[in-house]
């Protein structure tokens, strides 16, 4: 995303207002705002996309990549809600990993 220089003090206090945002960080480059959301469906996309246009005067969304289910989040099987359900454990030894290990999907 490009972010005008002079909105940047607003960008900070303006995202850590919104549940999904999950990573924001500035960089040294055209595209000098990279974020991480999380957010229900599709539509939600959109509808974030239009707040920050909104929000943020001058910003241009330049780029964006859609991951449509996470089912493994810092160790934890996420259930459809996103919510962790238990640990998720990586086998070595593949003999092990059939029995007993956690499927998902």
């Amino acid at each position: 995303m490009q972010v005008p220089a002079a909105s940047i003090n607003k960008l900070r206090s303006t995202l850590s207002k919104l549940a999904e945002v999950r990573l924001a960080v500035t960089t040294a480059s055209r595209y000098n705002l990279v974020m991480t959301l999380w957010v229900r469906d599709l539509a939600d996309v959109n509808r974030f996309e239009a707040l920050l246009e909104k929000v943020l005067a001058g910003a241009r969304i330049a780029d964006r990549a859609v991951v449509i289910r996470q089912a493994v989040h810092l160790g934890h099987i996420l259930d459809t809600k996103g919510f962790a359900t238990g640990p998720f454990r990586l086998h070595s030894d593949p003999s092990r990993a059939r029995h007993g290990s956690q499927r998902i999907g």
